[in-house]
């Protein structure tokens, strides 16, 4: 069977400045998007079935914010 990925994109603002962006999936995957204020990350592995993307914005103080998206394949 062959793998799919997908990609995710945004913005992200607020708190102390933006100094990351990370992701992860429900099935264990996981990275850093590049950039920060306006991110993309890009390859993320999607099984069959359903898949939960996490992506999560650190600012320099240490506080984060994040949000989730669920994928399908079929």
């Amino acid at each position: 069977m062959k793998s799919s990925t997908i990609t995710v994109s945004g913005e992200a603002s607020g708190g102390a400045g933006i100094t990351t962006i990370t992701w992860q999936t429900s099935t264990g995957a996981a990275g850093t998007a590049c950039g920060t204020d306006t991110w993309v990350a890009a390859g993320i592995p999607v099984p069959q079935g359903n898949t939960t993307v996490m992506i999560k914005a650190h600012d320099a103080n240490g506080a984060s914010a994040w949000v989730a998206v669920v994928a399908f394949r079929q």
